[in-house]
């Protein structure tokens, strides 16, 4: 061969390409030319071919023009990205090329696979690769047809002597991964994602660790060594990834066939494995794996397991379990501030939100409520973990994120017991400048630009939810949820934010008397008010008003004063847990922030969960902790209706 064919071949550039040149010195009397006619042909077989090698085609015709080409060669990862109106040629050119150039990276590694297809091959010289493309009937695709065309269900890609099936959109899992830490008797859920799936089996195994070393201490046992603890914020989170390798198990006993897990006493010191398969009507994707890497934990009783004995039956039909919590949103609990100064008595592995996580998924399941308001929802959470959990149990969710915040409100409820209506979510500063029924609280802010620009500024919203019974449909329930703006010198900023609340709780009222006849619409009210009772917002919500000259609008001073203003609403609401000392416990701050108001027109407290013992919330330093999943305390109330 001459020199300007022998960098032909290297180039790719060859009419119609059937074999690869590979980098060795050769004569030119030992490489000849091939047709495409001397392709490997395949005898025609049926469409499915068993233990045959898969090869993913993803081509979706709605997206872009690209299509992806994926598939494993001698433990090479190859995965081409191609246009779908590109030439069949040109694609089977790319995989020859991208073998070589990975086969060159190898080096000097021996090539056995390889020499084995060029042996089997049929070709003399062992320089040669072929690469082709035949339908299900065993005939060679047309190499001018287009990617989108040739690459079809069902055909078979030719490399050297090995086959590989066409998948195309083949159900995948395109993320699967579990938290870093598993705690006996606590839920773990999966972060899976899919593309092209419509179900998935998932298979749990566990098993023993060959390296004792890497079993973890129980949760009572956990030391903060910083520098080791910082170190390891350092590595990759993802560790769990399906691309990890498989830990050091001498043998995988199968323990579930469910999606959820909930390791028990025998699994104290085990590691854990899942095996996802995702699954179509028409076709079953390849199974992700993902590991576990630290053992199972165990752990002492949690505070919050003794509340639970008072809700261990979900409630009867003429009355609601209302809880109202803030969870801590990963979003303020990771991160340096928090690890070193806010929560500097917790342990930041027990901070991070792999194992609170599994605390809040169990303490949360535990309350069987009918109506659960969260505040510090976040996104991740919210999808992969709260919605599924909690979806078990019957019950569907509803968020509200904070303006441009991956965090905000959550309800859930019990779908036996409430059909959803409608949401009137709003984000408190929009609401304020753009509605009308707020022109005199406009007025008055703007007699100070500092309060107003910082009245403007927040991100806060109010979840509104409104629901009615289904075995009593003249029952109807609006739901508020909202987690108020958190400076201390901010009580004036809480106030008008309380008001904007109030006033458009009053406003749906009004409008489902007038436009649905309904005049009984029940208040229920959950909140963070980041206000002590006494404070202004609180006032507002429990009296109905609040003086021109209340204390609040001095919070910060002349730089944000607006001269007061005099507020006041309708609604007639109570108060859950009026005893309560505290239920937010911090090592700076302890205090009531949280509640539930209710509509003493129609409902009355049939049973308050009693909050745990002090002993309990101290037992290390504050919240939260290894057996408090946040820095703040749920609230549990069984609210019944006065018709009943």
């Amino acid at each position: 061969m001459t020199g300007f064919l022998k960098r032909a071949v290297l180039s790719i550039i060859i009419p119609r390409p059937v074999r690869l040149k590979f980098q060795r010195k050769t004569s030119p009397t030992e490489s000849s030319w091939l047709s495409p006619v001397a392709s490997v042909l395949l005898r025609p077989r049926p469409r499915a071919i068993l233990n045959m090698e898969r090869v993913n085609v993803r081509c979706v015709e709605e997206q872009d023009e690209a299509m992806s080409i994926a598939f494993v060669y001698e433990d090479m990862n190859l995965c081409l990205q191609r246009d779908k109106n590109e030439q069949l040629e040109r694609s089977l050119n790319r995989i020859r090329s991208s073998i070589l150039k990975k086969s060159k990276i190898i080096g000097k590694r021996s090539n056995k696979k390889l020499k084995q297809d060029q042996t089997q091959s049929g070709e003399n010289h062992k320089d040669l690769l072929l690469v082709s493309l035949c339908n299900s009937f065993g005939k060679e695709v047309d190499l001018s047809s287009t990617n989108s065309e040739a690459w079809q269900f069902g055909s078979v890609l030719n490399v050297g002597s090995f086959k590989y099936s066409v998948h195309r959109n083949s159900p995948t899992v395109t993320n699967l991964s579990l938290p870093r830490c598993a705690v006996i008797s606590c839920p773990v859920f999966p972060r899976v994602s899919f593309e092209f799936a419509e179900d998935a089996e998932y298979v749990w195994y566990r098993g023993c660790p060959a390296d004792p070393s890497t079993i973890v201490k129980s949760t009572e046992e956990v030391e903060d060594d910083s520098k080791v603890l910082k170190k390891k914020r350092r590595e990759d989170t993802s560790e769990n990834s399906t691309n990890a390798n498989e830990p050091s198990v001498s043998h995988w006993e199968k323990v579930s066939t469910e999606k959820v897990y909930v390791p028990s006493k025998m699994d104290d010191g085990f590691l854990l494995k899942l095996d996802c398969t995702p699954k179509s009507s028409s076709d079953i994707g390849v199974t992700a794996k993902c590991f576990l890497k630290n053992p199972v934990r165990s752990a002492s009783t949690f505070p919050f397991e003794k509340r639970q004995s008072f809700t261990a039956k979900v409630t009867p039909p003429n009355s609601l379990r209302v809880v109202s919590y803030n969870i801590l949103a990963d979003l303020y609990a990771d991160s340096d501030f928090a690890r070193d100064v806010l929560f500097s008595y917790c342990p930041p592995d027990i901070l991070h939100i792999d194992y609170r996580e599994q605390l809040l998924l169990k303490e949360i399941r535990g309350y069987n409520g009918d109506l659960i308001c969260l505040q510090e929802t976040g996104k991740r959470l919210f999808e992969n973990s709260l919605v599924p959990t909690l979806k078990s149990q019957g019950l569907e969710g509803l968020i509200c994120y904070k303006h441009l915040q991956p965090e905000g409100e959550a309800i859930f409820y019990r779908t036996s017991k409430l059909r959803f209506i409608e949401s009137h979510d709003i984000v408190l500063s929009q609401a304020f400048q753009a509605d009308g029924l707020y022109d005199y609280l406009r007025k008055a802010v703007s007699n100070n630009e500092g309060m107003l620009k910082r009245i403007t500024s927040r991100s806060s919203v109010v979840q509104v939810a409104v629901f009615e019974e289904i075995a009593n449909p003249s029952r109807k329930i609006c739901v508020a949820n909202t987690h108020l703006y958190f400076h201390p010198r901010a009580g004036h900023v809480r106030l008008i934010q309380t008001a904007i609340i109030t006033h458009h709780l009053e406003h749906l009222k009004k409008i489902y008397k007038e436009q649905h006849g309904c005049d009984n619409l029940a208040v229920i009210f959950c909140c963070d008010l980041n206000s002590t009772p006494g404070a202004g917002a609180f006032e507002l919500v429990s009296t109905g008003s609040v003086a021109k000259y209340a204390a609040d609008w001095y919070s910060s001073g002349k730089e944000e004063f607006c001269g007061g203003l005099a507020i006041s609403h309708s609604l007639k609401l109570n108060r859950c847990y009026s005893s309560a000392k505290y239920t937010n416990y911090v090592s700076g701050f302890q205090g009531v922030l949280d509640y539930i108001f209710y509509d003493h027109q129609y409902l009355d407290v049939e049973q308050e969960v009693p909050l745990p013992e002090h002993s309990d919330v101290v037992q290390h330093t504050a919240l939260p902790s290894q057996v408090f999943p946040s820095d703040h305390l749920a609230l549990v109330s069984d609210l019944k209706w006065k018709d009943a």
